[in-house]
């Protein structure tokens, strides 16, 4: 595995050195190839439980939390002690750091191969958890294989935490350009485009994060800047509908009303139904409440 994959995306941008987990070996599993001069040239790997290992990966890759719960009780009622065995919290993080890295080095050597690409971005944070930076790839089609279709690639990179560190267009983009160095060198030879969600720390012409990796790469002239058509429309939807021309006058009642029967909790046993919520960044939001009152 790539130098700067471990030292940098795994060791510094992925481990949260104020959680220490029982059994978590951190980077102890990575083993460093060195030159005659002591300097280190890349890292290798050993998995030495490869159906743990494989195991924790099939229950990590669909978003799985609670993994050692699962393997608790795969081994009590699946039969499966001898074969998977018990895990520690710190173990499964060890075994999703090496599994990880695996993939980065994987989706690197594609990135290499490649002579043009774009990325995706996207700032989240999902059911109050920490948020983090999301990213995709994106790659021109290519011709298919033995004269068939062409072949679009695209992939999830990389979901960046972003810990406690200030949500500005300055902070995404160092961030993003560090995890670019790392898995591929001459990425601003590369990179043709970048799309957003319309965020003002996204757009914007001077210190956004766009407008940033644009001055970076070396593709200025034909740089595409692109703005989330889902959030554009959201826009238009709340100016026409919602503002009633920035008067507000139907915003405010409604979020009113959505919290009001959210504190209902009689009425939602009643009706075996919860109010949805309005959120702002989703342009079907609006059409879900609504048919949830209008029923």
């Amino acid at each position: 595995i790539d130098k700067d994959i471990v030292e940098v995306v795994v060791k510094e941008l992925l481990i949260d050195n104020q959680e220490k987990l029982d059994g978590d070996i951190a980077m102890r599993a990575f083993k460093a190839i060195k030159d005659d001069s002591g300097e280190v040239l890349s890292y290798t790997v050993a998995v030495n439980k490869k159906a743990q290992f494989n195991h924790v990966l099939d229950l990590v890759a669909p978003g799985l939390s609670q993994i050692t719960k699962v393997i608790r009780s795969d081994r009590e009622n699946l039969d499966a002690a001898a074969k998977i065995g018990s895990l520690s919290h710190g173990e499964v993080s060890s075994m999703e750091r090496i599994g990880c890295a695996i993939g980065l080095q994987s989706l690197s050597e594609i990135m290499k191969a490649h002579w043009a690409f774009s990325i995706g971005t996207d700032e989240a944070n999902e059911q109050g958890q920490d948020s983090h930076l999301d990213v995709r790839i994106r790659f021109p089609p290519a011709v298919g294989f033995e004269g068939g279709p062409a072949v679009e690639h695209e992939f999830h990179l990389l979901a960046i935490p972003l810990l406690d560190l200030t949500s500005s267009g300055r902070v995404y983009a160092d961030l993003l350009i560090k995890v670019l160095s790392a898995l591929c060198p001459d990425w601003r030879m590369k990179l043709l485009g970048s799309s957003t969600d319309g965020a003002g720390s996204m757009t914007g012409h001077s210190s956004r994060f766009s407008t940033l990796l644009r001055n970076e790469s070396l593709c200025k002239d034909g740089f595409y800047r692109v703005w989330c058509l889902a959030h554009q429309l959201d826009l238009v939807t709340k100016q026409s509908v919602l503002m009633l021309g920035n008067s507000g006058v139907l915003m405010k009642p409604l979020t009113g009303v959505i919290a009001y029967l959210r504190r209902q909790k009689n009425l939602q046993a009643q009706m075996h139904s919860k109010c949805p919520y309005y959120i702002t960044t989703r342009w079907k939001s609006l059409h879900k409440v609504s048919k949830w009152l209008l029923n």
